[in-house]
């Protein structure tokens, strides 16, 4: 690109590139009875995690960011703002 833009050589050849499409894909990892089994053989924090990015979508680096702060139980409102 920058030898085009500094008429080095004559034509964009980034123009000769084909765009890839995109198909929207419907990705889903576990269907819902193995996420209910999922979390029926989990305990403590472990299934509080599953059950968090199951039924939010949410990365597990936004999960371990959240501080109690970022929670609003009256809205039943999470503020994704951190990740690790």
């Amino acid at each position: 690109m920058d030898a085009w833009r500094d008429e080095i050589i004559t034509s964009n050849p980034l123009k000769l590139v084909k765009v890839p499409s995109i198909e929207d894909t419907d990705i889903r990892p576990f269907s819902e009875p193995e996420m209910f089994q999922i979390l029926k053989n989990s305990t403590g924090q472990s299934c509080n995690f599953f059950a968090l990015a199951f039924f939010t979508g949410m990365r597990s680096g936004e999960m371990l960011g959240l501080r109690w702060e970022d929670i609003n139980f009256t809205r039943k409102e999470i503020d994704i703002s951190r990740g690790i």
